[in-house]
């Protein structure tokens, strides 16, 4: 099993006792030895939580598709500072710039992952868009 493959059902795993009543969501099946998994993932984030796992795998190109993907679909401060941590591994810094810029931007607007009651997966907090915007400029 591939590192994609185990950080995703770690995800799944964790992500079902927060969104098994969730009535948008996409079902995930998977099989380990005689038992079967399923799992529900809110779609609305789906495409951002591939995209982390592609990034944290070093597979910059499919993270950075799958963030694009999310930017459509819902846009939030969490994708664009993971886009912007893509481009910045890909040497881009420009980009990167961008990216962190403007989720600060749609932190500060308030279109961030929120869940009043867990701590959601992949969260993005100010402080670390201000550390990235800081070491950025100290370059």
């Amino acid at each position: 099993m591939t590192l994609i493959h185990k950080y995703f059902f770690l995800l799944i795993y964790l992500s079902t006792y927060v969104v098994s009543s969730a009535q948008n969501c996409n079902v995930f099946l998977y099989q380990k030895d005689t038992l079967q998994y399923e799992a529900c993932i809110i779609a609305e984030d789906a495409y951002l939580h591939l995209g982390v796992m592609y990034l944290k795998a070093q597979k910059y190109d499919q993270a950075i598709s799958q963030f694009i993907q999310q930017s459509a679909q819902n846009e939030l401060a969490e994708n664009q500072y993971y886009l912007g941590l893509s481009y910045q591994k890909k040497g881009d810094n420009a980009l990167f710039l961008e990216h962190i810029t403007k989720a600060k931007e749609l932190y500060l607007s308030n279109r961030k992952m929120v869940f009043h009651y867990t701590e959601p997966i992949d969260r993005v907090y100010l402080e670390e868009i201000n550390h990235a915007l800081f070491l950025q400029k100290e370059k």
